[in-house]
């Protein structure tokens, strides 16, 4: 939640809440927005994720992770594990292709 209040006579201040737990989010850029629903979530209230890396934990290490509200975290479990599994899949797919290119540009194909 974000509310507008008048700070001088030409600007204003925009104040961020927790759309989960609806205390005020300290920080100098407002809130963050769950990943998944859109609310502004304190980091009280989130998980810390890379969306393009592991899926099956909080992840704090990246430079620009997403959040993620507990809620949907904890109701997108079986789809983290659908989705871990589907890359593990087009990891395997996209292997085999890389090796099936590299046969058909081997020295015995190309016969350079």
């Amino acid at each position: 939640m974000r509310t507008e209040e008048q700070v001088t006579t030409t600007g204003t201040a925009t104040t961020f809440f927790c759309d989960r737990c609806s205390e005020k989010i300290l920080t100098r850029y407002g809130g963050k927005q769950c990943y998944i629903c859109g609310r502004d979530v304190c980091q009280t209230c989130g998980h810390f994720f890379d969306p393009d890396c592991s899926l099956d934990k909080p992840d704090f290490y990246h430079d620009y992770p997403s959040i993620v509200c507990k809620i949907c975290w904890n109701l997108g479990e079986a789809h983290r594990t659908k989705i871990m599994k589907l890359r593990e899949a087009a990891e395997t797919l996209e292997s085999s292709e890389f090796e099936a290119w590299k046969g058909d540009c081997s020295v015995e194909n190309t016969g350079v």
